[in-house]
């Protein structure tokens, strides 16, 4: 639910994080500060179950990732800030924003790289894209050049660079495989899944339905049977059954 103060004081900057940082970083900003739990629910309710346009004057986003926070919860935190966007401004799939993850230093390449993934960046300028990236060790000084160099999109051009993504589009056509298709279009559409990741299969967890490492886990698992071991009756049934409750 959002805040009820949003309806008289509507944010412009938004800070999603806990901890001492997120707090003292709001508070530089001048920044309206939410817990990532916020967005546990999928459930959008506005004031007296209206959708009030609180977030109209809303232009730039800060996610403080936390140090126990995967690449995945922090994609589903982006797709939760963006389901508000279009909720609760005018504007809605056009309105622009600038976001910004800010990561702990205790991270790695492969977890800019899983965010990357999941926003269809490989290849682009994330900052001519909307989005950036920044080390909370980096300082306020590194933090700021980065957020001056980013570009403010629309969530429409989110969805159409998804849209065209290698990764996801394999996905899609393994989705509509196991709805609709045989056993020869199951693997074959399987087989482009593999293809897509190769040597990347860890970056399925960015595509899945929360607990994302868990269904993951259990993707990855299905898409090497049929793979190696082609698509029998159970197996079958086993995806039409569980990939609706897997993929986001």
């Amino acid at each position: 639910m959002i805040p009820d103060d949003w309806a008289y004081d509507p944010p412009r900057i938004l800070v999603v994080g806990d901890g001492l940082f997120s707090k003292a970083f709001s508070q530089v900003m001048e920044a309206r500060l939410v817990m990532p739990s916020i967005f546990d629910s999928d459930l959008l309710v506005g004031l007296n179950g209206k959708l009030p346009r609180v977030l109209n004057e809303l232009s730039r986003v800060f996610v403080i990732v936390g140090a126990d926070c995967s690449a995945a919860e922090t994609a589903c935190i982006n797709d939760s800030i963006w389901k508000w966007v279009v909720q609760f401004t005018e504007a809605k799939e056009e309105h622009l924003l600038a976001m910004q993850f800010i990561l702990p230093p205790c991270v790695g390449n492969g977890f800019r790289g899983a965010l990357v993934a999941s926003l269809a960046l490989s290849g682009r300028n994330s900052e001519d894209a909307g989005f950036g990236f920044s080390c909370m060790s980096d300082g306020l000084a590194g933090i700021l050049a980065v957020a001056d160099r980013i570009r403010p999109k629309d969530f429409v051009e989110l969805r159409n660079r998804r849209n065209t993504d290698i990764r996801r589009s394999a996905l899609e056509r393994f989705r509509a495989a196991a709805a609709t298709s045989g056993a020869t279009a199951i693997k074959e559409a399987a087989e482009s899944v593999a293809v897509a990741f190769f040597k990347e299969e860890h970056l399925l967890d960015v595509f899945c339905r929360k607990p994302s490492h868990p269904n993951g886990h259990r993707l990855r698992f299905l898409l090497n049977q049929f793979v190696t071991d082609g698509v029998t009756q159970d197996l079958r049934k086993s995806l039409s059954l569980e990939l609706p409750d897997i993929l986001i």
